[in-house]
């Protein structure tokens, strides 16, 4: 997995690794965090295979699944594209705001 995790005591951000599981700064257990993520990026891998094979159902809801665990903004955009296969245009307007605000950040 690759990402970036942000440690909840220091708020030292960290590139996650295979051999990562406590904050390199203080030593804050990430190792909950860690499997949050990873479980956040086997639902991007689930929807982009759904979007691919014309599934736009599932990875629009696969998408929401990943959004809910982590805000990235990979789940982001294929909600929104997710959406606009499902001609939810609404939907689509909802997850393009939810990417310009993550932009404002």
């Amino acid at each position: 997995m690759d990402g970036e995790i942000e440690c909840p005591s220091c708020r030292r951000i960290s590139l996650v690794t295979d051999d990562l599981d406590a904050c390199p700064r203080c030593e804050c257990d990430l190792e909950q965090l860690l499997q949050i993520a990873l479980l956040a990026h086997s639902k991007i891998d689930q929807a982009l295979r759904c979007l691919t094979t014309g599934n736009w159902e599932q990875a629009l809801h696969d998408a929401e699944e990943s959004w809910s665990l982590r805000h990235d903004a990979r789940a982001a955009r294929i909600a929104f594209l997710a959406a606009i296969a499902c001609d939810d245009l609404a939907e689509a307007r909802e997850w393009d705001n939810a990417l310009h605000q993550m932009v404002e950040k």
